[in-house]
């Protein structure tokens, strides 16, 4: 579901607004979801919380990295088809097109959990430092 907000520290943020929005170029017209435009304070709040994150993330071993890619594989395949259906309506690829380039970024982000797995402790060692 496009909701046109930010998503910052885990809050929904900002109002959508009707000068930005989506674009059909197969029809040449403006879909109709909007989306809010992010200010210096959203940014501010963006890259504090991206700083924080990234503070406990480097912590996190190689194998809960992998897990964390694998989970997000599995939400991007649970929403396919809304996922489809907007990249269809936003960049004029065939639905079957965009089946395979969301099927695509699902496998290498399995692929980069496999190769986490596989380096297992040595991955680890080189994520921390």
């Amino acid at each position: 579901m496009i909701t046109g907000q930010h998503y910052i520290g885990g809050h929904w943020c900002g109002e959508p607004q009707t000068t930005n929005t989506s674009f059909n170029p197969a029809q040449n017209a403006a879909l109709p979801w909007c989306f809010a435009e992010a200010g210096q304070s959203e940014l501010h709040n963006l890259t504090e919380q991206a700083s924080a994150a990234f503070a406990l993330y480097r912590d996190v071993t190689a194998s809960a990295r992998a897990d964390f890619l694998d989970t997000i594989a599995a939400e991007l395949q649970q929403r396919k088809a809304d996922i489809v259906s907007s990249m269809v309506l936003e960049t004029a690829l065939t639905a079957a097109r965009a089946e395979t380039e969301l099927g695509r970024t699902c496998n290498q982000l399995r692929l980069f959990a496999s190769e986490l797995r596989q380096l297992g402790e040595d991955a680890d060692e080189s994520l921390q430092n």
